[in-house]
């Protein structure tokens, strides 16, 4: 606890630290007393009184203004008073949102620091914030969007309107942020109270599972004490774990995603509370899924991954980090099988979720050491001490994170993210992670071709800086590696190479502000117990010294390469420094200011030295070199002014003095360079401390009274800013240094060794700081400045203003620019004017007017001119005015002087000593130094001393900028009348051509600068009034007399007296804005017509009008500001200019897009009037005045009721105004359009929209301009949601509508349950009779009773309890009678029907939504009132082609059946009768065009409906889909339509889908593609719901596995027996053999005890061919016998092939004998026409057969093949069905493992024996595509561990194939299979052991292709570290080549085909194991590649391997190749590199 506050008299929860910095803290405590009284009483006054806006508001922004400057500075008891008061007015439903945010984002701000409150102190009502959140965003106004929340999904349509980079709107992200904030303060039981409303939504098949995971997300709460876990978390942990993994199919991210963050959050707030280990795989594997690495079975790709958020990804695994769990074990098989994603050469879309991931896993293993060792306790619950991390576990996670950073750190997207993470690590092991980085370092400086390397090495260790310099136990040293690094890095300063010269100035300002440079090369001697680093860094310390010359020497260097003469003039546009230029400045200016903060006196002495020698006597040009040296200076001069100011300042004035003696410099244009640079250097010398100034501000100011008033530009420009920092300088309160030490340099090496406090952290309760506070006699200078420069000025100023000097344009500018810098200079010391404030609006409570304490003793600066007033503000104030007036009215175009005077303008209202703009930098960098160097593992201010100081001059900063905020008084409203005249004026551009061309810019800028400036007042103003000021400013020009000379607009025309009207003009325009005109009568026309064709004085209007974003005036939350705004603009006439056209369309754009929903009526609950209550009369400190009295609540309470009655009849009128003018006829289309966008944002969903503006829209529906239907359409729903009458709901039990009255205990997921039976689809009980209808209870919504009801199910009264709808037109409102006229006129529905079924945009017309819901509304309202209006036109336009026109009836019919849902029986029943005809045409008429149409259409319809309502519907969808007497496209889109009516129905239509199953059928093999492709997806839209969640009921539909059962049967033809071999097997003029081999290993490669490969149950045996095994020494006849078997008459092709090799003998055709006369002999045989069942006889090579008889082998095959009788037929019916089938399959597959929630189930991989034979088939197409998605889909599935036996026990099948391509096919599947689901199957010890066996015996096999296939395979295994026994292994495969050359050595005679195929088999293993580690080389490796090389020699195909393999590493290590050979001995080398090098052509 902490102790009383005896100056606050409380304990304060939390203060701001830095306020015990500043130089006057002793008057803070008093300060904060009177500041937090008055929040706390006019905060609650206001309230109380009812003044909610803008009271409440505004001092809701005062309590945030004082968290900021104070913290927490309150006592518990008020901080708990505040939340709640905070809490009730955010809840407060019904008021407008944006002022729920402020209270909204005001309560977050306070409940933030949760450890300040308990919540047994707090308790916070969950419910209230449920309701709210379902308000806004759940509701069915923000369906149609009504309720116009500022939300990102409302982009701007216009790009001036378009937002900032990174800023957004965000309406949701406020509320959730208050909603986290408060869920710790949830009562116990809110748990089970929130499970009980969000249970009901949880339907996996509809969008409301999305809903109700982000309920649970968002509100249950996760850290209640561990003894309330029964009634917490073990509620719901396993029951949403069980939906998690029943539903794990990856496409599903949407919600996954929001459970997985609650998982996550509960495992964070309860480590060691909660076991999670038997989840551990499914998630890891999860987690490296959602990297979304390009991983996929032949580059298929499936799906987007998992949607897990790496944020929750890493907070869930360090979570579970420690206490014996194999988290950390899976954490490094992630990584290692991440490790060649990380690698810089890969680099993809992946990267960035690779390199977050590690970033938000060392933030959160920071912030949970933190929480264990570090931080503060708190009632937040603490890790269990056997739970919490020890030494052992850091260690293996900072080696485990090490690796792929070290890799990251090389991405050219990675580098900083790396850095950040190294910083991390090196906060927990620095001896671990320096090292490594401090050898790249030193291995990237010693060569210069590697740049990037370089930079990011650097910059890697730049974040681990501190760590570095500290030293310490851990790792002691580092410290002396920093002076080597520093001195090595200065060749880095290149001028040629700015990323590089960046990176190394910010290495070596990092390094600099850590460590102090002082000579400790003595202290060895004083301390004799120093350690040798100790010793060996103080002796170092004697280089800092010649560290300091060789960097200044540098950066000479780099200044004279940086002269602007030294870049030709052509390369450069501007004499302004460039992006580079400025970064460089900025880099060389910071880095040696922070070194010669650092620096000793001696240190600084030689630096000084070296700095004057070279500025002296030097000519530099100014604009970039100039600069570069002028900074320098200003550095020196920073930190020791004394020293600094008596080398330059004395000089350089005698300089400047001697060159501008002569009067001829004076009157010099161009000066030469010396002076201007000295000019420069002076003004950057001024900068530092007042206190030391002060004895150089005579020398200065004569220098100034001979260079102010300089003719040069440049001059008097440097000359005034010399004036300007000297006098900021002298009135500013800054700190005497910014060193790392707090005490001073003299203190000896006995008391303080220096090396000893390098990275120090500074101690905020001793930091030493001490103020440079100005006094007196700064304050006396500043005035003598003032009076001496500025009183001259304002003189001439004012003579100008009166006319009674002239003067040219220069010198007024010259004039303006000397007044500006003065009073910028001297702004911190301008009191503002005292004048009597205007009030802006009412309040019931005062207005916040409390200037905080800067300093102690204010300054003041005043005049003494009799001619002006003594306040330096008022007088210029004054003048400006002045001037700007006679500058307009005599219509000079010196945009130049005026924007100088709007600058001065603004100075004089806001600037006070500090820009908003320099503050915001500034704290920017001040942030990322901060982060860059933070410690925030120990936290607690743990920053450098350096940094604290700059932090508490920020706080000072911040102080005087609040002080910035004044009232607006009568010289602020003369100001804003100017800017605005400025705003809306036009100067020079009637002159001409050449003139006005040259001026455009000029004009803008200046436009631009008052709108700005206007834009900031405005803001700060932001009432009523100021917009009330708009209309006279609209007044541009007087009316004249004569009509147009040119032919133009004629004046007397009433188009300029409606203007003329309208804004009252009266006053004659002045000649001279037209000089060339001659008349009178001719100016004047021309300026009307520059008017009223909307030039610039129109469009300065319109900017202003349109404003910045969200602050436009057309938005402003105020109904007389509309009243006055939207009727002006749409009455103005405007140009038709593209320019103006642009800007009314973004004035309408901002309407729409930034326009809330803002109050009429307000109202106050009684629970927010009691929490005002309660804070009124709260303790210490007390309020002045804590009663309210009852009459004057009564009063604002009646006061509030009549704003609100007032608000409405503004609304009524604003409403009333713009029908008008669209009434009027006056207005052109476009301006019609906007006025009715703007008429269309004024319904609202609180106040019946009234009659004239609905009629406004009614006759826009059949206007002739397509925008404005457009636009109407688009509003009528709004109109018709509107006059939407409250339809009446009953409360049922729905356990009791069946007649059971059973009760279950717990919830009971699923459709086949006796309490929702009821609610199903059930064609026995169709509903005939009225009474039937109004007894039926029709659940509309269709994810209630699927999982659980709800406490108290509502639904919609009977039609009979509903208001009536078929009214007379007497008993409707007059709203409504609108309606009803309009649409009971047949003219009218005619016109917008045909209006409706034209073709728009041919390419982009679809279904309509607006259109739909207006249809929709208009038969909800009026019933079946305006059918027979629609009726005839419905019928037309199904029967037509045209697309519009069935869109159209589409859109219609939607909306008939979405409205009808409240009519009687007997309406619907006649509704029907209409329609049925209709549709059956409509279906029948449908084109390729319309069918999308047509699905939406009745999935439309069918939504939200309970299905036995559709009843109709749905058996015409169900009548025979797919007709015989209609084409394929018919039936395909029939199925279409049908699914998208059924789908909609979700679980509630078993009986349709059972019915449309069996319907099917007979189908699936139709001959027709496109309608088996429907199939397929209906397939999978039927078995969507055979889904059974953990203690569900099996589901009434189709099931899955049954259908399976029943297919596999018919696809067994497919697959030939293992006897044969199709003829897409092999192909004879391509194949790739391996050596010869027996034939009966050809057959089967993995022998099986019966010798068979798919047992009959799968694959029936066919023609009866054996399949007996051979053995190697069988007679080929034997083998052609076995083959035979079946006898001539099914294989007549047999015989002739026997006769011709009967006689060859198996040792010549095996043993691979003979010469050069190869022959291969491949014997085919086909089969039923494409289905070729033979088998290769491969014969390699045959010497014995003569060329002549290869002819007859091939003239007599060739024979037999074409001989009908000997079989060659096309394929027959039954193969193409069955082909035609499995196509339909597949595509079902497709759709059912990608679109169901339960992913692979086991019964699909039954499938995986027909899909791997026949993903390579060649004669169709689009099986073998077909099958090669499915594959793809099955590969990337994720798999549950209960499926894995399945799919290996499916692997192991196929892999025992006769068939290579099956073999290799499933290779590839494992591979996938392998890497997407690797710890679900390392979970699994058999599985796992199987992938190992199989991949191994695999390298083995017959074929080459599968074998390389296989070492591919085993490579990746190797890698991801998924073999576990990896050395057993090597061992294996080295023992085989070691056996296979003693073998060869002992014969010595060439191995056999087997032997040669075991060797291959073991090189193949090796060279597994050499791909295996791309980029790095693990010990074994080197021995690894000496033993391949020994086998360069071996037969084919084993050198090829070898050669692969080696040229694979050579590619793969060559980058790092001088870090990879160190592992190597050097007889390895030797070997090595005779292996990778080929020999020299000369050698």
């Amino acid at each position: 606890m902490g102790q009383h506050d005896p100056d606050l008299g409380y304990l304060p929860q939390k203060q701001v630290i830095y306020n015990k910095l500043l130089p006057y803290k002793d008057s803070i405590e008093t300060e904060i007393l009177d500041q937090l009284a008055d929040i706390k009483e006019n905060l609650a006054r206001a309230v109380l009184l009812r003044d909610i806006r803008p009271g409440c508001i505004h001092w809701v922004a005062k309590l945030s203004r004082f968290v900021k400057l104070y913290g927490m500075c309150f006592s518990k008891e008020d901080h708990i008073l505040l939340v709640k008061l905070m809490y009730e007015l955010s809840v407060t439903l019904n008021q407008e949102f944006w002022v729920m945010a402020k209270f909204a984002q005001m309560l977050t701000i306070l409940l933030k620091k949760k450890e300040l409150l308990a919540p047994d102190e707090l308790v916070l009502e969950w419910r209230p914030l449920y309701e709210l959140y379902n308000s806004l965003f759940y509701n069915s106004y923000n369906t149609i969007g009504m309720l116009m929340l500022p939300s990102r999904t409302r982009r701007a349509a216009s790009r001036l309107l378009s937002r900032k980079k990174g800023e957004t709107s965000n309406a949701e992200g406020v509320v959730e942020s208050m909603i986290r904030v408060c869920r710790p303060y949830f009562s116990p039981g809110s748990t089970s109270e929130i499970l009980e409303e969000v249970r009901p939504m949880m339907c996996p098949f509809d969008m409301t599972m999305q809903r109700a995971m982000v309920y649970l997300e968002l509100f249950l709460p996760t850290s209640l004490k561990p003894e309330q876990a029964e009634c917490g978390w073990r509620l719901w942990k396993d029951e949403l774990l069980g939906i998690w993994n029943a539903c794990h199919n990856s496409n599903f991210w949407f919600w996954e995603n929001s459970l997985f963050w609650l998982f996550s959050r509960l495992a964070w707030l309860n480590i060691g509370y909660v076991e999670w280990e038997e989840h551990l795989p499914m998630i890891f594997t999860k987690v490296l899924r959602s990297f979304r690495l390009p991983v996929s079975y032949k580059k298929a790709q499936v799906g987007k991954g998992d949607g897990l958020s790496q944020f929750a990804s890493a907070m869930f695994i360090v979570a579970n980090l420690g206490s014996g769990s194999k988290t950390q074990e899976h954490l490094e098989r992630l990584f290692k099988s991440l490790e060649s994603y990380y690698h810089p050469s890969n680099s993809g879309p992946w990267t960035r979720h690779l390199h977050e991931f590690l970033n938000k896993l060392t933030l959160l293993f920071i912030r949970r050491l933190h929480r264990e060792r570090y931080k503060k306790p708190s009632w937040e619950i603490e890790v269990p001490p056997q739970k919490k991390l020890t030494e052992e576990e850091i260690t293996a996670f900072v080696c485990c994170v090490q690796a792929p950073t070290m890799l990251a750190m090389f991405s050219h997207t990675g580098t900083h993210e790396a850095g950040i993470v190294f910083h991390r690590l090196s906060l927990l092991r620095p001896e671990i992670i320096i090292p490594p980085l401090l050898e790249q370092l030193y291995s990237s400086l010693e060569t210069t071709t590697e740049p990037h390397r370089l930079t990011a090495s650097l910059e890697c260790v730049v974040c681990v800086a501190r760590a570095l310099v500290k030293g310490g136990k851990h790792y002691p040293e580092g410290q002396r590696h920093v002076i080597p690094l520093l001195l090595q890095t200065l060749p880095g300063i290149d001028p040629n190479d700015i990323k590089k010269c960046m990176v190394t100035f910010q290495f070596i300002y990092t390094l600099v502000t850590l460590v102090p440079f002082v000579d400790c090369s003595a202290a060895v001697e004083d301390y004799p117990d120093l350690t040798e680093v100790e010793q060996q860094v103080c002796l170092q310390t004697a280089g800092f010294e010649d560290f300091v010359l060789q960097f200044m020497d540098r950066c000479f260097a780099l200044i004279e390469n940086s002269t602007l003469e030294q870049i030709t003039q052509l390369d450069r546009e501007t004499e302004k420094m460039n992006r580079e230029e400025n970064m460089l400045e900025m880099g060389l200016s910071s880095t040696f200011s922070a070194i010669l903060t650092q620096a000793h006196p001696q240190i600084y002495q030689a630096a000084l030295q070296r700095l004057q020698t070279f500025i002296k006597g030097k000519m530099i040009e100014i604009h970039v070199a100039g600069k570069f040296a002028a900074n320098m200076c200003r550095s020196a001069v920073k930190v020791n002014p004394p020293e600094a100011l008596k080398v330059f300042v004395p000089g350089v004035c005698r300089l400047l003095l001697a060159l501008t003696a002569n009067e001829e410099v004076q009157n010099e244009e161009h000066l030469d360079d010396e002076l201007l640079f000295n000019l420069l250097l002076l003004s950057e010398l001024v900068r530092c401390s007042g206190c030391h100034l002060i004895k150089y501000v005579p020398q200065i100011t004569h220098v100034l009274t001979q260079t102010l008033h300089l003719k040069s530009r440049e001059g008097y420009q440097l000359a005034g800013s010399v004036l300007g920092y000297l006098l900021k300088y002298l009135g500013i309160t800054i700190p005497k240094e910014y060193r790392s030490m707090p005490h001073e340099w003299d203190v000896s090496f006995t008391d303080s060794l220096p090396i000893k406090h390098w990275g120090e952290a500074g101690d905020i309760h001793n930091l030493g700081l001490t103020w440079m506070v100005p006094g007196e006699v700064e304050e006396a200078a500043m005035t003598t400045l003032v009076r001496t420069f500025l009183t001259p000025e304002l003189i001439l100023l004012r003579q100008v203003a009166k006319g009674e000097k002239e003067v040219s344009r220069e010198v007024l500018q010259q004039s303006l620019a000397i007044t500006l810098d003065i009073l910028l200079g001297a702004g911190v010391a301008l009191p503002h004017w005292d004048e009597e404030p205007i009030k802006l609006v009412d309040m019931a409570v005062k207005k916040d007017a409390y200037q905080f304490i800067i300093r102690k003793r204010n300054l003041c600066v005043t005049l003494d001119s009799e001619h002006f007033p003594s306040n330096v503000r008022k007088a210029a104030a004054d003048v400006i005015l002045e001037l700007v007036d006679r500058l307009l009215s005599m219509g000079s175009d010196d945009t130049k002087s005026l924007c100088r005077a709007i600058n001065i303008f603004h100075g004089l209202i806001f600037f006070h000593g500090i820009s908003k703009d320099d503050f915001d930098a500034r704290w920017k960098s001040f942030q990322f130094i901060k982060d860059a160097l933070a410690n925030k593992l120990a936290r607690n201010k743990q920053h450098i001393r350096s940094l604290l100081v700059e932090r508490a001059v920020l706080h000072q900063e911040n102080r005087m900028l609040e002080n910035s905020v004044l009232h607006l008084t009568a010289t602020h409203n003369t100001i804003m009348s100017r800017l605005l005249r400025l705003s809306v004026s036009q100067y020079s551009e009637v002159s001409d051509i050449v003139t006005e061309a040259k001026g455009v810019d000029e004009e803008w800028e200046v436009f631009w600068e008052a709108l700005l400036a206007y834009s900031r007042i405005q803001t700060h103003a932001g009432k009523p009034q100021v917009v009330a000021r708009l209309p006279p400013f609209f007044r541009r020009l007087g009316t004249p007399r004569e009509n147009a000379l040119d032919g133009g607009t004629n004046i007397d025309s009433e188009e300029m007296e409606a203007f003329n009207k309208k804004w009252g003009i009266m006053a004659c325009i002045s000649l001279a804005h037209f000089p060339q005109s001659s008349g009178h009568a001719e100016g004047a026309v021309k300026a009307a017509k520059w008017i009223l064709r909307g030039n610039t004085g129109v469009a300065g209007s319109l900017y202003l009008l349109l404003g910045r974003q969200n602050k436009s005036l057309m938005v402003r939350r105020d109904w007389e500001s509309l009243n006055l705004v939207w009727p002006a603009l749409i009455a103005s006439k405007h140009s038709e200019k593209p320019s103006i056209i642009k800007l009314m369309n973004a004035l309408s754009d901002a309407v729409y897009y930034y326009m809330e929903l803002f109050a009429i009526y307000h109202q106050i609950p009684t629970c927010v009037v009691k929490a005002a209550e309660a804070l009124l009369q709260s303790g210490i400190p007390k309020v002045k005045d804590s009663v309210v009295s009852a009459a004057a609540v009564n009063s604002a309470c009646d006061q509030l009721a009549k704003r609100g009655t007032s608000n409405h009849e503004l609304y009524k009128s604003l409403v009333s105004k713009i029908v008008k003018l669209i009434g009027s006829g006056t207005l052109h289309w476009r301006t019609q359009n906007m006025a009715l966008n703007l008429l269309g944002c004024l319904i609202r969903p609180d106040v019946t929209f009234p009659a004239d503006g609905v009629r406004a829209f009614t006759s826009g529906l059949v206007h002739d301009n397509i925008r404005i239907r457009e636009t109407s359409i688009f509003y009528t729903p709004w109109i018709l949601k509107n006059q939407k009458q409250k339809h009446k709901k009953i409360k049922i039990d729905p356990y009791c509508v069946d007649g059971s009255h059973s009760y279950p205990d717990k919830a009971v997921p699923g459709d086949n349950r006796p309490d929702n039976k009821w609610m199903q689809y059930d064609s026995s009980k169709k509903i005939t009779n009225e009474e039937q209808w109004e007894e039926t209870r029709f659940v509309e919504k269709t994810y209630y009773g699927w999982y659980t009801w709800p406490k108290s199910l509502l639904v919609y009264a009977p039609p009979s309890q509903q208001p009536l709808l078929d009214r007379k037109r007497e008993e409707l409102t007059s709203e409504e009678c609108v309606v009803y006229d309009f649409f009971m006129s047949q003219d009218n529905v005619d016109r917008l029907v045909s209006f409706l079924s034209l073709e728009e945009n041919k390419d982009r017309d679809g279904f309509n939504t607006r259109r739909f819901w207006m249809f929709k509304g208009l038969f909800r309202n009026f019933g079946d009132t305006f059918l027979p209006m629609f009726q005839s036109h419905l019928e037309r336009l199904v029967g037509e082609t045209q697309k519009s026109s069935q869109r159209c009836a589409t859109e219609i019919i939607t909306g008939m059946i979405r409205g009808s849902k409240h009519w009687t029986f007997a309406k619907h029943q006649a509704l029907w009768e209409i329609l049925k005809p209709i549709l059956q045409v409509g279906m029948a008429r449908v084109t390729i065009e319309t069918l999308e149409d047509w699905g939406t259409c009745m999935a439309t319809a069918s939504a939200d409906r309970d299905p036995n309502r559709l009843a109709p519907l749905m058996e015409l969808l169900m009548d025979d889909p797919l007709r015989a007497n209609e084409g394929a496209f018919n039936g395909s889109s029939r199925l279409y339509m049908l699914m998208g009516g059924l789908g909609q129905q979700e679980w509630r239509v078993a009986e349709l889908s059972q019915r449309l199953l069996e319907y099917l059928r007979p189908s699936l093999s139709h001959p027709y593609k496109s309608i088996r492709d429907r199939m397929g997806s209906v397939l999978t839209g039927i078995f969507m719901y055979d889904l059974v969640l953990p203690g569900g009921v099996t589901s009434r539909y189709p099931s899955c596995s049954d259908f399976i059962d029943y297919i596999l049967p018919q696809l067994a033809t497919l697959i030939q027996e293992s006897g044969s071999v199709m003829t897409y097997d092999c192909d004879s003029e391509n194949v790739k053999c391996g050596p010869a081999i027996p034939l009966s290993q050809d057959v089967l490669s993995l022998p099986q005890p019966n010798g068979t490969v798919f047992s009959e149950r799968i694959v029936p045996p066919m023609m009866g061919l054996a399949s007996s095994p051979l053995s190697g020494n069988d007679n080929i006849s034997k083998v052609l016998s076995c083959v035979h078997k079946g006898g001539a008459s099914q294989l007549p092709l047999m015989g002739p092939l026997v006769n011709h090799l009967a006689g060859l003998e198996p040792s010549n055709l095996l043993a691979g004998q003979g010469n050069k006369g190869n022959l291969r002999v491949t014997a085919k045989m086909k089969l039923r026409g494409n289905c070729d069942i033979s088998s290769d006889v491969i014969c390699e090579p045959v010497n014995l057969i003569p060329s002549d008889s290869v002819i007859d082998v091939k003239d007599n095959i060739h024979d037999h093949l074409k001989n009908p009788v000997n079989g060659f037929f096309e394929v027959d019916g039954e193969r193409k069905t069955t082909e035609r089938l499995m196509n339909t399959v597949c595509r079902w597959l497709v759709g059912q493992m990608g679109r169901c929630y339960n992913g692979v189930t086991p019964e699909i991989y039954r499938f995986l024996p027909h899909l791997c034979q026949l993903e390579s088939v060649d004669n169709n197409p689009e099986l073998r595509g077909n099958c090669v998605a499915t594959l793809a889909v099955i590969s990337q599935a994720l798999v549950l561990p209960s499926r894995i036996p399945a799919l290996m026990e499916a692997i192991m099948q196929v892999a025992q194939s006769s068939w290579w391509r099956a073999r290799a096919a499933v290779l590839s599947l494992l591979q996938v299979a392998v890497f997407t689901n690797m710890f679900t199957i390392l979970s699994n010890e058999k599985a796992t052991q199987q992938v190992q066996e199989l991949v191994v015996v695999l390298l083995s096999d017959v074929r080459l292709e599968v074998q390389q296939m296989a070492s591919t395979v085993l490579s990746g295994l190797i890698h991801c570290k998924f073999i576990q026994a990896e050395d057993k292994l090597l061992d294996e495969f080295t023992s085989k080549l070691q056996n296979g050359r003693e073998q060869k050595r002992r014969r010595k005679e060439p191995l056999n085909p087997q032997q040669v195929l075991e060797l291959h088999a073991g090189v193949l293993g090796l060279c597994a194991y050499v791909s295996a580690f791309p980029y790095d080389v693990p010990d074994m490796l080197p021995q690894v590649l000496v033993t391949l090389s020994e086998h360069l020699n071996d037969p084919h195909p084993i050198p090829a391997t070898i050669k692969k393999a080696l040229s694979n590493f050579r590619r793969t290590h060559h980058d790092n190749w001088r870090d990879h050979k160190q592992k190597f001995t050097e007889d390895q080398l030797v070997v090595l590199t005779d292996l990778l090098l080929s020999p020299s052509y000369y050698a």
